[in-house]
């Protein structure tokens, strides 16, 4: 172990070290469990890192080999105690973290997760807005590294582009692909029409037509060949663009989440109804909605629906602000029963 290290061979390193820990030894003197712990960091891709340290501490506290499990392996190894499906030899193991399963895992088998986020805050005959940008670029940001997403920005852009780029993306899907519509900027609804919108930066406030209906939207999103397709739009009056809520279910079995998942998915979450919303937070950079589905998002740890997001979104939303965010499916785009899945580590 000690010379692969010193030659900077760290997954040889870990091999040895990892031979050592199947042998029952533990410590940083023995070259065990925990020096394998510290190893990883060096020798696996960070997208395994975290499941390689669980996976140590389940194993440590399953080896017949350690003399004192409990003890032993309560520290130095790894916080977060996970379980998983099944104790393998690592005197034997490949390396390959990645294919070790948790318990009670959920079977998907996800296409691409694709984002495309749009937001408009430098308007031309409206209140510039301030949080819209940096709302969408730290959303899109997460969803990159957490989640896996391909994402493509649209900021500040005129009606046209707006919808072209819609129109675009649906292009590069197909069924067993996944897209997330993200909006943040002005939103109007013309009262005599009862009809809502998107207003792009440099559209005037009398002429409907430089504006984005809903129907507009609609109509671009029934493009979209893909699987899951999930609209969030922070936006006043965003809640026009749904025709009404549906129950959501915050706390649903893996059972239900496998099921979600095969059926297609047509669904939106909005910053609230038929009313105007805060563009930010008391004395916050981001709007009061994006602020609580950052958080959401951040501690995400579970595979989850769209709608167990939302019921943590609402619950925050509400303590802070007189909004009302709204989820719902789209029918009109052929929602078959599913749900767009969240799945963290992707």
């Amino acid at each position: 172990v000690d010379r692969a290290v010193e030659q900077g061979d760290y997954v040889e390193g870990l091999r040895w070290s990892l031979s050592l820990a199947q042998a029952g030894n533990v410590s940083l003197d023995d070259r065990g469990y925990k020096f394998a712990s510290l190893l990883i960091q060096s020798a696996l891709p960070d997208n395994q890192t975290d499941r390689a340290l669980q996976y140590l501490r389940f194993h440590c506290s399953n080896n017949f080999h350690v003399g004192d499990p409990e003890n032993d392996c309560h520290s130095g190894i790894s916080r977060t105690i996970k379980e998983f499906e099944s104790v393998v030899d690592l005197a034997n193991f490949n390396g390959d973290f990645s294919s070790l399963k948790y318990a009670n895992s959920i079977d998907l088998t996800p296409g691409r997760y694709k984002a495309l986020i749009i937001a408009n805050d430098d308007y031309t005959y409206w209140d510039k807005l301030k949080t819209p940008k940096t709302d969408a670029s730290e959303i899109g940001s997460l969803l990159q590294t957490k989640f896996g997403f391909e994402i493509d920005y649209v900021f500040n852009a005129n009606r046209r582009d707006t919808l072209k780029a819609i129109y675009d993306t649906a292009k590069d899907l197909r069924f067993e692909d996944h897209l997330l519509v993200y909006y943040a900027g002005h939103g109007i609804v013309d009262r005599a029409t009862d009809t809502a919108y998107w207003v792009p930066p440099d559209a005037s406030r009398d002429f409907q037509p430089d504006w984005i209906s809903a129907d507009e939207v609609m109509t671009s999103l029934k493009s979209v060949p893909a699987r899951h397709l999930l609209l969030i739009a922070d936006s006043c009056y965003s809640g026009k663009l749904l025709r009404s809520a549906v129950q959501t279910d915050s706390n649903p079995t893996n059972a239900s989440i496998e099921r979600l998942f095969q059926k297609k998915a047509r669904v939106a979450i909005t910053s609230g109804g038929n009313e105007p919303v805060e563009d930010s937070s008391s004395g916050g950079k981001h709007s009061v909605f994006a602020n609580a589905l950052l958080k959401t998002l951040v501690t995400l740890e579970n595979i989850s629906p769209a709608s167990s997001i939302f019921a943590d979104v609402l619950g925050k939303v509400s303590l802070e602000a007189s909004q009302t965010p709204q989820y719902a499916d789209m029918r009109e785009l052929g929602h078959d029963g599913g749900d767009f899945i969240f799945i963290p580590g992707t």
